[in-house]
C-alpha cells in the first residue's frame, strides 16, 4: 500500500491529512484525503498531494483549494 498526504498551506499555517493509497502499474488511487480543524479557515489555500510506497514516491504540482 501507499500513503497519500495532502498538505494545505496559507499564511504560515500548514495542515496535513493522510489516507491509504492503492498503487498499480502507472497510478496511485488516494481516495479521499481529509484535512480539518479550527485552523482550516475560509479562503484560498495552496495544496500539494504526495504519495510514498515501498517502490516509489511522487508529488503533485502546487494547486489551489478554496475553503468556503
Amino acid at each position: 500500500d501507499a500513503t497519500c498526504t495532502l498538505v494545505l498551506r496559507r499564511g504560515g499555517v500548514e495542515l496535513r491529512g493522510e489516507s491509504l493509497g492503492t498503487p498499480n502499474v502507472t497510478t496511485t488511487d488516494c481516495g479521499e484525503v481529509r484535512v480539518g480543524g479550527d485552523a482550516l479557515t475560509p479562503g484560498t489555500w495552496e495544496a500539494v498531494l504526495s504519495y510514498t510506497s515501498d517502490r516509489s514516491a511522487g508529488e503533485s504540482a502546487v494547486g489551489e483549494v478554496v475553503v468556503p
